[in-house]
């Protein structure tokens, strides 16, 4: 059971005044903000990262896969490992990213197979709705005549 000496008397502890409510949500936002500013840090952090050169190494490596120097960085090195990953280690969800990457997923070439079958399937009504109330004018008026 809860202890009483905490509790508020007289009041429900769950509604606050207005000013104690501010305060609140005055803390709620500083905390918010912070929490943007550590992750917007950690997003340029990640790209600083992602910029610097390989080590030798890996820059060799980069090298013997024909890379410039220029073009050598984590990022290529992370690229490079994607690539391996789908070729040696038949890893579908590798060879579906890098196929994203390229603009060549999976759902946009059933997307743009489905666009081309719909642009060729003939559309029920076109050009036939006119035909149809031409030929039902035409019933009509050879009925008025008999």
């Amino acid at each position: 059971m809860a202890n009483e000496e905490n509790l508020k008397k007289g009041k429900a502890t769950q509604f606050r005044s207005g000013e104690e409510a501010a305060r609140n949500g005055e803390k709620g936002g500083k905390a918010s903000v912070a929490s943007r500013r550590r992750k917007k840090s950690m997003q340029q952090k990640m790209k600083l990262l992602l910029a610097l050169k390989p080590g030798k190494e890996q820059l060799a490596m980069l090298n013997s896969l024909g890379v410039s120097d220029d073009d050598a960085d984590n990022e290529m090195m992370m690229l490079v490992a994607m690539l391996q990953a789908a070729i040696e280690d038949r890893d579908t969800k590798a060879f579906d990213r890098i196929m994203d990457i390229i603009g060549k997923s999976v759902q946009r070439e059933e997307l743009a197979l489905k666009k081309k079958a719909l642009a060729k399937q003939e559309k029920p009504n076109e050009g036939k709705t006119g035909d149809l109330i031409n030929g039902l004018l035409e019933q009509d008026h050879t009925e008025d005549n008999e």
